[in-house]
Protein backbone atom coordinates (compact mmCIF):
# COMPACT_ATOMS: atom_id res chain seq x y z
CA UNK A 1 0.00 0.00 0.00
CA UNK A 2 2.84 2.32 1.08
CA UNK A 3 4.86 1.73 -1.99
CA UNK A 4 1.70 2.25 -4.40
CA UNK A 5 1.02 5.61 -2.55
CA UNK A 6 4.75 6.24 -3.17
CA UNK A 7 4.31 5.63 -7.08
CA UNK A 8 1.92 7.56 -7.55
CA UNK A 9 3.01 10.95 -5.72
CA UNK A 10 5.74 10.47 -7.73
CA UNK A 11 3.86 10.40 -10.81
CA UNK A 12 2.65 13.76 -9.57
CA UNK A 13 5.62 15.33 -8.48
CA UNK A 14 6.92 14.45 -12.46
CA UNK A 15 3.43 15.78 -13.75
CA UNK A 16 3.55 18.75 -11.99
CA UNK A 17 7.85 19.13 -13.32
CA UNK A 18 6.59 18.66 -17.09
CA UNK A 19 3.98 21.70 -16.72
CA UNK A 20 7.11 23.99 -15.83
CA UNK A 21 8.59 26.64 -17.99
CA UNK A 22 12.17 26.97 -17.80
CA UNK A 23 12.13 29.82 -15.55
CA UNK A 24 9.92 28.30 -13.11
CA UNK A 25 11.96 25.12 -13.15
CA UNK A 26 14.44 27.15 -11.88
CA UNK A 27 12.52 29.21 -9.48
CA UNK A 28 11.42 25.85 -7.57
CA UNK A 29 15.21 24.59 -7.73
CA UNK A 30 15.85 28.22 -5.81
CA UNK A 31 13.91 27.03 -3.25
CA UNK A 32 15.18 23.40 -3.09
CA UNK A 33 18.31 25.11 -2.77
CA UNK A 34 17.28 27.33 -0.24
CA UNK A 35 15.77 24.55 2.12
CA UNK A 36 18.74 21.93 1.32
CA UNK A 37 21.25 24.41 2.15
CA UNK A 38 20.28 27.69 4.39
CA UNK A 39 17.39 25.09 6.59
CA UNK A 40 18.53 21.86 6.20
CA UNK A 41 21.88 22.31 6.26
CA UNK A 42 21.27 18.66 3.90
CA UNK A 43 24.81 16.94 4.39
CA UNK A 44 26.53 20.28 5.08
CA UNK A 45 29.35 19.10 7.00
CA UNK A 46 30.27 16.03 4.36
CA UNK A 47 30.59 19.04 1.92
CA UNK A 48 32.55 21.27 3.38
CA UNK A 49 34.75 18.68 4.90
CA UNK A 50 35.36 17.06 1.47
CA UNK A 51 36.07 20.34 -0.02
CA UNK A 52 38.39 21.68 2.46
CA UNK A 53 40.37 18.55 2.26
CA UNK A 54 40.74 18.50 -1.74
CA UNK A 55 41.80 22.00 -2.09
CA UNK A 56 43.53 22.84 1.57
CA UNK A 57 44.85 26.05 -0.31
CA UNK A 58 41.41 27.95 -0.59
CA UNK A 59 40.03 30.18 2.27
CA UNK A 60 37.12 29.69 4.42
CA UNK A 61 35.49 32.10 2.36
CA UNK A 62 36.30 30.17 -1.04
CA UNK A 63 35.34 26.81 0.32
CA UNK A 64 31.76 28.15 1.54
CA UNK A 65 31.23 29.72 -2.14
CA UNK A 66 31.83 26.35 -3.15
CA UNK A 67 29.29 24.56 -1.27
CA UNK A 68 26.79 27.16 -2.00
CA UNK A 69 27.95 26.54 -5.69
CA UNK A 70 27.39 22.84 -5.44
CA UNK A 71 23.98 23.59 -3.04
CA UNK A 72 22.54 25.14 -6.29
CA UNK A 73 23.90 22.62 -9.02
CA UNK A 74 22.43 19.72 -6.52
CA UNK A 75 19.22 21.77 -6.93
CA UNK A 76 18.90 21.96 -10.21
CA UNK A 77 20.30 18.29 -10.92
CA UNK A 78 17.06 17.64 -9.14
CA UNK A 79 14.72 19.48 -11.09
CA UNK A 80 16.02 18.77 -14.78
CA UNK A 81 15.99 15.30 -13.43
CA UNK A 82 12.35 14.92 -12.42
CA UNK A 83 11.56 17.48 -15.53
CA UNK A 84 13.63 15.27 -18.22
CA UNK A 85 11.63 11.82 -17.70
CA UNK A 86 8.73 13.65 -19.23
CA UNK A 87 10.61 14.66 -22.07
CA UNK A 88 10.90 13.24 -25.68
CA UNK A 89 13.91 11.88 -26.98
CA UNK A 90 14.16 14.72 -29.03
CA UNK A 91 14.09 17.28 -26.29
CA UNK A 92 16.85 15.44 -24.59
CA UNK A 93 18.94 15.84 -27.00
CA UNK A 94 18.41 19.47 -27.42
CA UNK A 95 19.86 19.63 -23.59
CA UNK A 96 22.57 17.41 -23.70
CA UNK A 97 25.24 16.91 -26.59
CA UNK A 98 28.32 15.40 -27.61
CA UNK A 99 30.98 16.31 -28.66
CA UNK A 100 34.58 14.97 -30.47
CA UNK A 101 32.51 12.02 -31.72
CA UNK A 102 35.50 12.10 -34.21
CA UNK A 103 37.77 9.43 -32.00
CA UNK A 104 34.91 6.93 -31.85
CA UNK A 105 35.85 6.32 -35.67
CA UNK A 106 38.31 4.54 -35.44
CA UNK A 107 37.02 1.48 -33.13
CA UNK A 108 33.30 1.52 -34.94
CA UNK A 109 35.46 0.35 -38.31
CA UNK A 110 37.33 -2.50 -36.06
CA UNK A 111 33.96 -2.98 -34.71
CA UNK A 112 35.82 -2.55 -31.02
CA UNK A 113 33.64 -2.69 -27.76
CA UNK A 114 34.50 -0.12 -25.65
CA UNK A 115 34.18 0.95 -22.14
CA UNK A 116 32.90 4.36 -21.73
CA UNK A 117 33.88 5.97 -18.20
CA UNK A 118 32.61 9.42 -16.60
CA UNK A 119 31.89 10.76 -13.17
CA UNK A 120 29.30 12.30 -11.19
CA UNK A 121 29.76 15.75 -12.93
CA UNK A 122 27.21 17.30 -15.00
CA UNK A 123 23.98 15.50 -15.97
CA UNK A 124 25.05 12.04 -15.96
CA UNK A 125 21.66 10.89 -15.43
CA UNK A 126 20.72 11.99 -19.22
CA UNK A 127 24.20 11.87 -20.68
CA UNK A 128 24.10 8.18 -20.08
CA UNK A 129 20.39 8.15 -21.58
CA UNK A 130 21.24 9.23 -24.55
CA UNK A 131 24.71 7.20 -25.63
CA UNK A 132 22.79 4.65 -28.11
CA UNK A 133 20.67 7.67 -29.83
CA UNK A 134 23.49 10.35 -30.59
CA UNK A 135 26.34 8.26 -30.37
CA UNK A 136 24.77 5.56 -32.93
CA UNK A 137 26.51 2.85 -31.32
CA UNK A 138 24.48 0.42 -29.02
CA UNK A 139 25.16 1.55 -25.27
CA UNK A 140 25.13 -0.23 -22.09
CA UNK A 141 25.16 0.54 -18.50
CA UNK A 142 24.45 -0.85 -15.25
CA UNK A 143 22.28 0.42 -12.77
CA UNK A 144 21.17 -0.33 -8.98
CA UNK A 145 17.28 -1.24 -9.22
CA UNK A 146 14.97 0.32 -6.74
CA UNK A 147 13.21 -1.44 -3.91
CA UNK A 148 9.56 -0.11 -5.52
CA UNK A 149 8.37 -2.57 -8.04
CA UNK A 150 6.19 -0.33 -9.37
CA UNK A 151 8.37 2.64 -9.69
CA UNK A 152 11.59 0.32 -10.40
CA UNK A 153 9.02 -0.79 -13.77
CA UNK A 154 8.29 3.06 -14.41
CA UNK A 155 12.07 4.00 -14.56
CA UNK A 156 13.14 1.15 -16.01
CA UNK A 157 11.36 1.90 -18.90
CA UNK A 158 12.48 5.92 -18.97
CA UNK A 159 15.91 5.05 -18.40
CA UNK A 160 15.92 2.48 -21.50
CA UNK A 161 13.75 5.19 -24.05
CA UNK A 162 16.43 5.98 -26.27
CA UNK A 163 17.95 2.40 -26.56
CA UNK A 164 20.09 2.29 -23.40
CA UNK A 165 20.80 -1.06 -22.26
CA UNK A 166 20.49 -1.48 -18.41
CA UNK A 167 21.51 -4.03 -15.98
CA UNK A 168 22.04 -4.82 -12.43
CA UNK A 169 25.43 -4.10 -11.55
CA UNK A 170 25.47 -8.34 -10.64
CA UNK A 171 25.03 -9.03 -14.57
CA UNK A 172 27.14 -7.11 -15.50
CA UNK A 173 29.27 -10.12 -16.93
CA UNK A 174 26.91 -11.81 -18.88
CA UNK A 175 25.57 -8.65 -20.18
CA UNK A 176 29.34 -7.78 -21.71
CA UNK A 177 29.36 -11.51 -22.95
CA UNK A 178 26.77 -10.19 -25.13
CA UNK A 179 27.59 -6.86 -26.22
CA UNK A 180 27.49 -5.68 -29.79
CA UNK A 181 29.89 -5.08 -31.57
CA UNK A 182 30.81 -2.37 -31.97
CA UNK A 183 29.47 -1.30 -28.21
CA UNK A 184 29.74 1.17 -25.59
CA UNK A 185 29.63 0.05 -21.67
CA UNK A 186 29.27 2.92 -19.85
CA UNK A 187 30.52 3.25 -15.68
CA UNK A 188 30.61 5.62 -13.75
CA UNK A 189 33.70 5.33 -11.66
CA UNK A 190 34.19 7.52 -9.26
CA UNK A 191 32.15 6.01 -6.48
CA UNK A 192 32.86 3.67 -3.37
CA UNK A 193 33.89 0.57 -4.35
CA UNK A 194 30.93 -2.09 -3.11
CA UNK A 195 33.88 -4.15 -2.66
CA UNK A 196 36.90 -2.54 -1.03
CA UNK A 197 39.20 -5.28 -0.82
CA UNK A 198 39.02 -5.08 -4.60
CA UNK A 199 39.47 -1.62 -4.77
CA UNK A 200 42.89 -0.10 -6.36
CA UNK A 201 44.34 2.73 -3.96
CA UNK A 202 44.85 6.01 -5.73
CA UNK A 203 46.61 9.17 -4.37
CA UNK A 204 43.28 11.90 -5.21
CA UNK A 205 42.31 15.18 -4.17
CA UNK A 206 45.36 15.05 -1.32
CA UNK A 207 44.67 11.78 -0.05
CA UNK A 208 44.70 7.72 -0.85
CA UNK A 209 41.39 7.19 -2.16
CA UNK A 210 39.60 3.61 -3.34
CA UNK A 211 38.37 3.39 -6.40
CA UNK A 212 36.31 0.92 -8.18
CA UNK A 213 38.30 -1.96 -10.23
CA UNK A 214 35.30 -2.80 -12.83
CA UNK A 215 36.48 -0.63 -15.52
CA UNK A 216 40.10 -1.69 -15.06
CA UNK A 217 39.21 -5.37 -14.90
CA UNK A 218 36.62 -5.32 -17.82
CA UNK A 219 39.15 -3.44 -19.87
CA UNK A 220 41.82 -5.57 -19.68
CA UNK A 221 40.00 -8.84 -19.62
CA UNK A 222 38.01 -7.86 -22.42
CA UNK A 223 40.73 -5.98 -24.23
CA UNK A 224 38.27 -2.87 -24.39
CA UNK A 225 39.86 0.68 -25.00
CA UNK A 226 38.28 3.32 -22.46
CA UNK A 227 37.06 6.30 -23.56
CA UNK A 228 36.68 9.43 -20.76
CA UNK A 229 33.57 11.64 -21.03
CA UNK A 230 33.84 14.92 -19.59
CA UNK A 231 30.23 16.33 -19.00
CA UNK A 232 30.25 20.11 -18.51
CA UNK A 233 27.41 22.99 -18.04
CA UNK A 234 27.24 25.33 -20.86
CA UNK A 235 24.41 27.02 -19.27
CA UNK A 236 21.78 26.24 -16.70
CA UNK A 237 20.07 23.21 -17.89
CA UNK A 238 22.36 22.35 -21.17
CA UNK A 239 25.33 20.47 -20.92
CA UNK A 240 27.91 18.85 -23.10
CA UNK A 241 30.11 15.49 -23.17
CA UNK A 242 33.33 15.64 -24.82
CA UNK A 243 34.87 12.23 -25.60
CA UNK A 244 38.35 11.41 -25.74
CA UNK A 245 40.74 8.33 -25.57
CA UNK A 246 41.80 7.35 -21.77
CA UNK A 247 43.18 4.13 -22.85
CA UNK A 248 43.93 2.67 -26.81
CA UNK A 249 45.67 -0.67 -25.67
CA UNK A 250 44.71 -1.79 -22.43
CA UNK A 251 46.83 -4.31 -22.62
CA UNK A 252 50.02 -1.98 -22.53
CA UNK A 253 49.35 -1.20 -18.88
CA UNK A 254 48.62 -3.02 -15.31
CA UNK A 255 44.83 -2.34 -13.77
CA UNK A 256 46.67 -0.03 -11.09
CA UNK A 257 47.92 2.25 -14.08
CA UNK A 258 44.52 2.67 -15.80
CA UNK A 259 42.98 3.42 -12.53
CA UNK A 260 45.38 6.55 -12.03
CA UNK A 261 45.10 7.59 -15.06
CA UNK A 262 41.07 7.90 -14.60
CA UNK A 263 41.68 9.10 -10.99
CA UNK A 264 44.85 12.00 -12.70
CA UNK A 265 42.19 12.83 -15.26
CA UNK A 266 38.58 13.15 -13.06
CA UNK A 267 41.38 15.59 -10.74
CA UNK A 268 42.63 17.70 -12.94
CA UNK A 269 38.33 18.01 -14.03
CA UNK A 270 37.86 18.92 -10.76
CA UNK A 271 40.45 21.42 -10.13
CA UNK A 272 39.27 23.13 -12.94
CA UNK A 273 35.35 23.11 -12.21
CA UNK A 274 34.92 21.84 -8.24
CA UNK A 275 31.83 23.27 -8.10
CA UNK A 276 29.41 20.69 -9.62
CA UNK A 277 30.54 17.32 -8.52
CA UNK A 278 28.56 15.24 -6.28
CA UNK A 279 30.54 16.45 -3.22
CA UNK A 280 27.68 15.61 -0.52
CA UNK A 281 28.81 11.82 -1.54
CA UNK A 282 30.85 10.44 1.52
CA UNK A 283 33.12 9.41 -0.88
CA UNK A 284 36.45 8.90 1.70
CA UNK A 285 34.72 6.19 4.07
CA UNK A 286 38.05 4.38 3.72
CA UNK A 287 41.07 4.91 4.09
CA UNK A 288 44.52 3.17 4.34
CA UNK A 289 46.54 3.94 7.43
CA UNK A 290 49.76 1.40 7.83
CA UNK A 291 48.94 0.07 4.87
CA UNK A 292 45.51 -1.67 6.42
CA UNK A 293 42.19 -0.49 5.18
CA UNK A 294 40.09 1.07 7.84
CA UNK A 295 36.34 2.92 7.48
CA UNK A 296 36.21 6.12 9.11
Amino acid sequence: MLKSLLYYVFKVIIWFSSKLSDKNLYRCSNIIKVVLYNLLGYRKQVVIKNLRMSFPVKSAAEIALLAEKYYQHLSDLIMETLASYSWSREKLATHFKFTNLGVLQPYLEQKKRMVGVSAHFGNFEIGAILIPSQLKVPGYAIYRPLANPKLEQWMYKKRTRSGLTIVPSKELRPMIEKMSSPGILFLLADQNPSIIQKAYWVNFLNRDTAFVHGPANVAKEHNMPILFFDSKRVKRGYYESEISVLVDDPTKYTHQQITEMFAKKLEHILQERPDDWLWSHKRWKWAKINEEIVRI
